[in-house]
């Protein structure tokens, strides 16, 4: 006979709002004892009522300190599951599955890391599985503005391989969209090893992802969502819509999670051309999404289901889903509006108004029933309030910094040093 669930404790790497606070109430909610591992000390979502204890580890470094404090916490509080919810925490992980072995986690197989958390070799795979993909490819030390435009025309993408290694797990590998020729000249220039980059065309549509549960290769859970609000100069979605599954994305899913025995959730991230009917892969998120909050308010609980399959082996139905139901993170939609937008140089006041009315339309959709938050739940107000708090200093420094920074700002710095964003 299975043990109660109230008996269980997890422990749950992460501390933005959308991913890891997710997990955090959809576990908490079932009676599970939630352990934290932040890597920021006073985030918005470690206010969460569902969360029992922050743990603070040591700063990863590479020596033995992360992994013995790591170890002398599982060795206290018997953890049945870790549940890394970003890439940096999955990066400490997988460099230490030797000595954590035994425990559940759920971490992708060296398989997936290979293949899905490097866009490189996320393309060939989607190739080589007749999965489209934009044109693209790694950038040479040959390359110049005038061939890489001559080639890939403007817009044009430039891409970091990956999001984050291991020796340097506090800044980011960007995604940025280069529109002019000199703005592509300021990032060749900054580059010192171009083979971690891509150059890829810039397919015009919208964002569309997939979202998977899968088990030894065969997807057990399927939900879809379409993009509605986003950085113009690219960047995670604030708004968001659930659809109805697409038969054809959902097979080229199903090919690449074969392909790599996929085990446990993937996002995968597809740009579609309404008009024409054309779509490509961008990428693919093998691990818990930004997204996350709207399948877990419509009764899709992807962290739960893999908690069973990790524990149980149970493998869930596909449940039913309301489409057309938007969720919103209002903090990071604010964000967008009042600061990154003009950061970029995306602003007028009639986008302005605009924006700022759609915002002030989110508590009404939300009486209406027809838009979910991703931090405001009844159950749980406290890092909605937090972030809410937070939001205008963020705002203000940021403003801060960029006034001191204008003169000297160094675009390809931008691209491959940002600190996180969760």
């Amino acid at each position: 006979m299975n043990q109660p669930l109230f008996s269980h404790r997890v422990l749950v790497f992460g501390d933005d709002t959308r991913s890891f606070l997710s997990v955090v109430r959809s576990l908490g909610r079932r009676g599970i004892e939630i352990h934290a591992v932040p890597f920021k000390k006073y985030a918005p979502a470690l206010s969460s009522r569902y969360i029992t204890k922050c743990h603070h580890l040591p700063a990863y470094d590479g020596s033995d300190r992360w992994i013995t404090a790591l170890m002398q916490l599982i060795s206290e509080f018997k953890f049945d599951v870790l549940m890394p919810c970003c890439d940096r925490s999955i990066r400490c992980l997988d460099a230490h599955r030797t000595e954590l072995a035994g425990i559940h986690m759920a971490l992708p197989s060296r398989q997936v890391l290979e293949c899905l958390f490097d866009k490189h070799e996320t393309r060939k795979q989607a190739k080589s599985a007749g999965v489209p993909v934009p044109r693209g490819r790694l950038l040479t030390d040959g390359d110049t503005v005038d061939s890489l435009v001559q080639d890939y025309g403007l817009p044009l993408l430039i891409k970091a391989r990956r999001s984050y290694v291991l020796e340097n797990l506090e800044h980011r590998g960007e995604v940025t969209i280069v529109r002019h020729s000199a703005q592509l000249g300021k990032v060749l220039a900054s580059l010192d090893d171009r083979d971690e980059f891509l150059v890829e065309e810039y397919f015009a549509g919208t964002g569309a992802g997939v979202s998977v549960l899968a088990s030894e290769g065969r997807i057990l859970c399927v939900f879809q969502h379409g993009r509605l609000k986003e950085p113009r100069a690219g960047g995670g979605s604030s708004l968001r819509q659930s659809e109805l599954i697409d038969p054809v994305l959902l097979s080229s899913c199903r090919k690449i999670a074969r392909d790599t025995n996929l085990t446990g959730v993937a996002m995968f991230e597809f740009r579609i051309d309404r008009n024409s009917g054309q779509w490509v892969l961008l990428e693919v998120n093998a691990r818990f999404w930004g997204s996350l909050p709207l399948p877990l308010a419509l009764g899709v609980d992807f962290p739960y289901y893999q908690y069973q399959l990790l524990i149980y082996g149970r493998e869930v139905s596909q449940p039913e889903y309301a489409a057309g139901i938007r969720a919103r993170n209002f903090a990071i939609n604010a964000y967008d509006v009042l600061l990154r937008d003009m950061r970029n140089g995306y602003f007028s006041l009639k986008m302005l108004a605009a924006d700022l009315l759609d915002l002030a339309t989110h508590p009404i959709a939300m009486l209406l029933g027809n838009e979910k938050s991703d931090t405001f739940q009844l159950d749980d107000l406290r890092p909605a309030f937090a972030e809410l708090f937070f939001l205008p200093m963020k705002v203000i420094y940021h403003l801060i910094l960029l006034r001191l920074s204008a003169p000297r700002r160094s675009f390809g710095k931008n691209l491959i040093g940002q600190k996180h964003d969760a």
